[in-house]
């Protein structure tokens, strides 16, 4: 669903006191009509015949979910960090609640704390750090478990379980003298520590997604060319109460090699070096770090 640059200076121009009442509506609808341009003659029924009802699944409103024990965590940072004299202030604050019929034990219901570090270095590194803060967080939440100091059935995060790295940065994380690179290298060990602390003690994790601008569903499909991102294919596709089982990541990966090897199939050269670029890290994931191929993709 891409744009020209002429159509991107096109503004929806009103008053500042009226923008929202007059201009909100007019550009709803130019969305609309950019998402009925990709689609072209798919309608929401062919869409979902062609996702199958095998991944279309609704969500069941199993009472014994009432008595699970849930933590939600949750990281925040300053962007851009607080400009000082010779570099610059991050703040990140670290949040958690527990919701359900939780015996709290040594966890409080609800706590925040906040961290705050002076850098020199790139603002780049913010994301890790307050990454890096989440997954300790998690891990001393998993060991009280594993101790039986502390009970609970699900731990939900904001973001992906395993983080968006560069291919390169986990491949070579402890030999760069990058710190950022080392920062990200730092991450992963800690997500693989999660990852099998979480398989141990016998929790669920789960990852939301509140913007998920990723294409995993045309690749499942194998149709590369319908250029919509999954949330917005899952908007127009599902009804409230379902959502679609993607598989692992291990699943997407031969998804994606079996798609970008077929020859049958007409790739632009540009999108081909994204998904190769997928494939890439897709493939260092799984062969660094545990687990990862186990987890799965749902869209909701």
């Amino acid at each position: 669903m891409s744009e020209s640059i002429e159509s991107i200076e096109e503004f929806t121009e009103a008053h500042v006191v009226r923008v929202v009442t007059e201009c909100i509506e007019q550009e709803a609808t130019r969305i609309a009509k950019l998402v009925e341009s990709s689609l072209r003659e798919r309608d929401k029924k062919s869409l979902r015949d062609l996702i199958g009802n095998e991944r279309i699944r609704k969500v069941s409103l199993n009472p014994r979910l009432k008595n699970l024990c849930s933590v939600a965590v949750d990281t925040s940072f300053t962007t851009p960090p607080l400009e000082l004299t010779g570099g610059k202030l991050v703040l990140i604050v670290r949040g958690h609640v527990l919701y359900g019929n939780c015996s709290a034990a040594c966890i409080p219901r609800s706590d925040a704390k906040g961290y705050v570090k002076f850098i020199q270095e790139s603002e780049g590194i913010a994301t890790p750090l307050s990454k890096i803060i989440e997954r300790k967080f998690i891990i001393e939440l998993l060991e009280k478990k594993l101790e039986h100091k502390a009970f609970f059935d699900l731990i939900i995060l904001d973001g992906e379980l395993f983080p968006r790295v560069p291919p390169g940065f986990i491949k070579r994380s402890k030999e760069s003298v990058s710190l950022r690179i080392k920062l990200y290298g730092r991450l992963i060990e800690l997500t693989s520590k999660m990852l099998r602390l979480a398989d141990k003690t016998d929790t669920a994790l789960v990852g939301i997604l509140k913007r998920a601008y990723g294409s995993d569903l045309a690749i499942i499909l194998r149709k590369p060319n319908i250029r919509l991102n999954d949330k917005v294919l899952a908007s127009y596709v599902l009804s409230n109460g379902e959502y679609i089982v993607l598989g692992s990541y291990a699943d997407l990966y031969d998804d994606l090699l079996r798609l970008v090897k077929d020859e049958s199939i007409d790739i632009p050269a540009s999108l081909r070096r994204t998904l190769n670029e997928k494939a890439s890290w897709l493939r260092a994931s799984i062969r660094y770090v545990d687990h990862v191929d186990s987890i799965n993709l749902v869209l909701y």
